[in-house]
């Protein structure tokens, strides 16, 4: 699982995320509960993609969700410095709505 939690720092930081965002334990859990797998993990640090498979978007989401950065689709922006442009992101009620709250951070 550790290796695991590797390759997703790595993508993160491909992705030019914020990785103090993400408790470890919470990307772990959610990793388990969506089924990502380590093949998964390096198809999409090779592909690089811009943005990234839903199920990686469900992945910040579900995290993001147990950390309580994220309830009822509302991001709490109290509980992480986030930039101004968070203030335009709506509610994030479905994976895909991930993609605005990504953007933020390229």
């Amino acid at each position: 699982m550790l290796r695991f939690v590797s390759f997703l720092c790595l993508f993160l930081l491909v992705q030019g995320e914020v990785l103090e965002m993400f408790n470890p334990s919470s990307l772990q859990n959610c990793m388990k509960k969506l089924s990502i797998g380590e093949d998964e993990w390096a198809q999409v640090l090779q592909d690089k993609p811009e943005v990234p498979p839903e199920k990686i978007l469900c992945l910040f989401k579900c995290a993001m969700e147990d950390d309580g950065l994220l309830k009822d689709g509302v991001l709490d922006k109290s509980k992480w410095p986030m930039p101004d442009c968070v203030q335009n992101v709506g509610t994030i009620s479905n994976c895909t709505d991930m993609v605005a709250f990504k953007d933020c951070f390229n």
